[in-house]
């Protein structure tokens, strides 16, 4: 580009996320005469100061990137929160709809999953930190409203349900394998073994 006067402009853009950012950069370095210690020093000045807005606007840039990055991770990581907990309640249901058909309810299975509701529920308050902390910094953080219902809605079920007591030993909830849902609505059950 040339000015009216046929000097070169060099526009030079910023991007942040607030702003474009358009610096002119009108003086040039010709080796006239007229070029004065002191019009050397304004120009330093300008390019100077127009250099630092450049350096902070790349840092703003990249700060910005990295948040927003950190908050689509985090969103990723609160889809996985949401699909177990729907496995745990998938397991569940299909264990409550076989003890509604007949079968003999299992004091072992039920305590399984009240530990997997627990563990769950024990991740949830900081999770939801987290959703705070990324909505203070203007985000909307997809599925944190399904999150919030599912952790009052467990929470309050929780506060029902006393953990089951074992009669046979101390199955651990990191000795089962959660399946897909998918899977739990295609699995066969066996018929328990009863002592005669």
């Amino acid at each position: 580009m040339i000015d009216q006067s046929g000097r070169p402009i060099n526009r030079l853009v910023l991007m942040s996320s607030e702003r474009s950012l358009f610096l002119d950069c009108r003086y040039t370095c010709d080796c006239s005469a007229s070029l004065t210690l002191k019009k050397v020093t304004i120009v330093f000045e300008t390019i100077s100061n127009r250099m630092q807005a450049f350096e902070r606007g790349v840092e703003s840039w990249k700060a910005d990137h990295d948040l927003a990055m950190s908050c689509m991770d985090f969103e990723t990581l609160l889809q996985g929160s949401i699909a177990l907990h729907e496995a745990i309640e998938s397991l569940h249901a299909s264990w409550r709809k076989r003890v509604r058909s007949g079968h003999a309810p299992s004091v072992e299975f039920d305590r399984v999953i009240w530990k997997l509701n627990h563990r769950w529920l024990a991740k949830c308050d900081s999770i939801h930190r987290d959703i705070l902390g990324l909505e203070s910094q203007g985000f909307d953080v997809a599925k944190a409203v399904e999150f919030r219902r599912l952790w009052r809605d467990t929470a309050d079920a929780m506060e029902q349900w006393s953990e089951p007591k074992s009669e046979i030993g101390n199955l651990r909830a990191d000795q089962i394998t959660i399946a897909s849902p998918a899977d739990v609505q295609s699995m066969q059950w066996d018929e328990p073994e009863l002592p005669l």
